[in-house]
């Protein structure tokens, strides 16, 4: 009898420790499953930092083209400003040029 008794112990901690790898196999399994969800969460996440990475690349081209269109425009006003100065300029010379001609061809003409 003690030995059908030690039987049903040792068969009975054999029934318990196969229950128990067996829960602890679901469990990892579970385990498992939930790993794979946070590796798509991260993989979707990854996803989202690239496109915020792309808008912000987009954001700075057009913060670099706004300030290249002001600066362009700065330098476009600067321009204008010297051409009507040297405009200005080249009229003097133009008007000094014909008198200073006048001057020449009267000179000329006395000293015929």
């Amino acid at each position: 009898m003690d030995e059908d008794r030690l039987t049903n112990i040792e068969r009975a901690i054999s029934d318990f420790r196969a229950a128990v790898e067996e829960r602890f196999d679901a469990v990892e399994r579970r385990f498992d499953g939930v790993d794979q969800r946070f590796d798509a969460v991260d993989r979707r996440l990854d996803a989202v930092d690239q496109r915020f990475e792309a808008a912000d690349r987009r954001f700075e081209t057009v913060a670099t083209k706004v300030d290249m269109d002001r600066r362009f425009d700065e330098m476009e006003a600067q321009l204008k400003v010297m051409i009507e100065s040297v405009g200005g300029d080249v009229r003097m010379v133009a008007e000094a040029h014909v008198a200073l001609e006048k001057r020449v061809t009267a000179l000329e003409r006395q000293s015929r």
